[in-house]
């Protein structure tokens, strides 16, 4: 299993939070070291996390926490934002949750 780490993601230098569009029709199994929240725009595909399988289709946001092992598995494209980032870039506003 690969994981994937902010600091590839994120130049040191620029703020601590990055959203990117993604097109896939799978994603293997992977982890990270950072919270992902995913925004279905379009299409829809099943996803592994953490043993439990879901149907994600346009419209579905969700939240993964660090650590948490998981993959999309689909024959279409899904269209997604991601948008990942560590839990200290909410400051403040992470009492306001």
């Amino acid at each position: 299993m690969h994981t994937l780490h902010l600091r590839d993601l994120i130049a040191p230098d620029a703020p601590p939070v990055r959203v990117m569009a993604a097109y896939h029709t799978s994603a293997n199994r992977h982890d990270h070291d950072f919270f992902e929240m995913v925004y279905v725009t379009d299409g829809f595909c099943l996803q592994d996390a953490a043993g439990s399988v879901s149907l994600l289709m346009e419209g579905d946001l969700f939240i993964l926490k660090p650590g948490v092992s998981h993959k999309y598995m689909g024959n279409r494209v899904t269209h997604i934002y991601n948008c990942v980032f560590q839990l200290d870039a909410l400051g403040e506003s992470l009492s306001e949750l």
